[in-house]
């Protein structure tokens, strides 16, 4: 089956939602320079594929690997919510 899909590029990104920054301040930081961010490390990160918002999870550690471990499937209405690791 794998060999019919042709291969393909898609965008994946995980974003931690609600700390902000100006980009004029990230451009302007150096290095030693700290950002705190007052988020617990439980707070459940999203996860965008193509801009798109997919997953809600969080970042788990695997050994000496991180995963990220989706909580909440965010699909279209046709398609049943199940959870996945990444």
């Amino acid at each position: 089956m794998l060999a019919l899909i042709q291969p393909s590029l898609m965008g994946l990104e995980i974003r931690l939602g609600g700390p902000k920054i100006l980009f004029e301040d990230l451009l302007s930081l150096t290095e030693g320079d700290v950002l705190v961010f007052n988020f617990p490390v439980d707070q459940p990160l999203e996860g965008l594929i193509n801009g798109r918002l997919r997953f809600r999870g969080r970042i788990v550690e695997t050994g000496r690997k991180l995963s990220f471990l989706t909580e909440v499937a965010i699909l279209p209405s046709s398609q049943p919510a199940t959870d996945i690791v990444h």
